[in-house]
C-alpha cells in the first residue's frame, strides 16, 4: 500500500491504520513505526487521523461498505473547506449555512458514525501536540517549518492557516524553530510565536523559546526577530541579533538582554546540555523540568557549585552518572524524586 500520498482522511478510512490505533500488535507497532520514521513529513496527518478515529470511537471488527466511505470523506472535505459567506433565502430568512447542515443531516441516516465525525472536524479546528517528561518530538508545521518540542512542553495552532494572515502558533515551555521564509510581500510572510507573556514575531529564522515558570528566555541563532511584550505597561518591541537573549520575567516586569552562545540554548534538540557555570541548584531546576523528577540537594554548599561542560540528556540515568562524577557527590532516585548528597 502506498502512503506517501495519503490524507489524514484517507488514514482514518485505511483498515490497517485503524487496527495500528485501536488494537495494536507486534506487525502493525513494527510497521508503522518503521513507517513514521521514514516520512516524518506524515507526522501532522497521522497525528490528525489518531485524534479522529480515537474520537469515532471506531469498532476493529466492524468495516465500513463502500457507500459508507464515499459518505464519510464527502462530510469530512466538505467541512475541511473554508467557511462560505452565505446569503439569506427571501422567503423565510433561513441561512444557507442551516441549509447546508441540513442536506448534511440527511444524510447521516448512515449511523451515528457520521454524526461524530462531524461533530469532531467541525468543533476541533486546532491541532494540539504536547510531550511527556524526558520526550522531545519534531513537529512539521503546515508551511514546512520545522519545530523542536521539547520535554513537559505543548504546541497548538489552527488546524488550516490562511495564505492572508500571518502564520501563528502557541506554546507552553520550549520549543526550537526553523521557520520556512516566505518573500516579504507575501501577507503570510510574519510567523508568531504566542506565549503567556509575549510574542514572537518572525519572517524566516531560527530561534529558541523557553517559557517556564513566569520566566520567559528567547535566544536568537539566525536572522532578525523582534519581541512583543504584550503584559508589560506601555508594551514594548525589542529586536533582536543572531547571538542574543532576552530574558523576560512576569513577576517583576524585568527585561534583560545579553550575548550568548545561542547554539549552546538549543543544544537540547541534540540531546546534551551545554553548561558554561551553571549552579548546580539550576541543574537540577533543569531536570526537575525535563524530566519530571523532585530533586533535593541536601547540602547548601552544593547549591552554589557551578559546572562548564556537556551533559548527555538522552536518559536521565546517564545524566546522573556525569553528573554524579563530576561534582563527586551521592545521588539516589526514589520513586519520583532524586536526592543529591557529599
Amino acid at each position: 500500500m502506498d502512503y506517501l500520498h495519503y490524507t489524514a482522511i484517507d488514514f482514518v478510512l485505511d483498515e490497517y491504520f485503524q487496527q495500528w490505533i485501536l488494537s495494536p500488535n507486534e506487525e502493525t507497532d513494527s510497521f508503522w513505526d518503521t513507517w513514521q520514521l521514514q516520512h516524518p513529513e506524515k507526522e501532522m496527518e497521522i497525528e490528525e487521523a489518531r485524534r479522529t478515529i480515537h474520537a469515532l470511537r471506531f469498532k476493529a471488527d466492524i468495516l465500513l461498505n463502500e457507500q459508507q466511505h464515499r459518505m464519510l470523506r464527502n462530510i469530512l472535505e466538505s467541512i475541511q473547506k473554508k467557511d462560505q459567506v452565505i446569503p439569506l433565502i427571501k422567503e423565510k430568512k433561513v441561512l444557507v449555512w442551516y441549509t447546508h447542515w441540513k442536506r448534511i443531516a440527511a444524510g447521516l441516516l448512515v449511523g451515528a458514525f457520521a454524526i461524530s465525525a462531524i461533530s469532531y472536524w467541525y468543533l476541533n479546528r486546532k491541532i494540539s501536540y504536547e510531550t511527556k517528561y524526558g520526550e522531545i518530538q519534531t513537529i512539521i508545521l503546515p508551511d514546512q517549518t520545522k519545530v523542536t518540542l521539547n520535554a513537559h512542553s505543548r504546541l497548538h495552532f489552527e488546524r488550516n492557516w490562511q495564505s492572508d494572515k500571518p502564520r501563528e502558533v502557541w506554546l507552553k515551555g520550549e520549543a526550537f524553530f526553523e521557520v520556512t521564509k516566505k518573500t516579504p510581500h507575501d501577507p503570510a510572510a510574519r510567523f508568531q510565536v504566542h506565549t503567556e507573556d509575549l510574542t514572537v514575531e518572525v519572517l524566516g529564522t531560527k530561534f529558541n523559546v523557553n517559557q517556564r515558570e513566569q520566566l520567559t528566555a528567547v535566544s536568537l541563532n539566525e536572522g532578525k526577530i523582534q519581541l512583543k511584550l504584550e503584559t508589560t505597561t506601555p508594551s514594548k518591541d525589542i529586536l533582536m541579533a543572531p547571538g542574543e537573549m532576552v530574558k523576560f520575567s512576569e513577576t517583576n516586569q524585568k527585561i534583560e538582554k545579553i550575548t550568548i552562545q545561542a547554539e549552546n540554548q538549543s543544544s537540547w534538540t541534540k540531546n546534551f546540555w551545554v553548561l558554561t557555570n551553571t549552579s548546580l541548584a539550576e541543574i537540577a531546576k533543569r531536570i526537575e523540568t525535563t524530566y519530571g523528577y523532585k530533586v533535593s540537594i541536601t547540602n547548601e554548599q552544593l547549591l552554589s557549585e557551578s559546572i562548564s561542560g556537556v551533559l548527555p540528556t538522552r536518559n536521565i540515568k546517564n545524566l546522573l552518572d556525569v553528573l554524579s562524577t563530576t561534582y563527586n557527590v551521592k545521588i539516589q532516585i526514589t520513586n519520583n524524586r532524586i536526592t543529591i548528597s557529599k
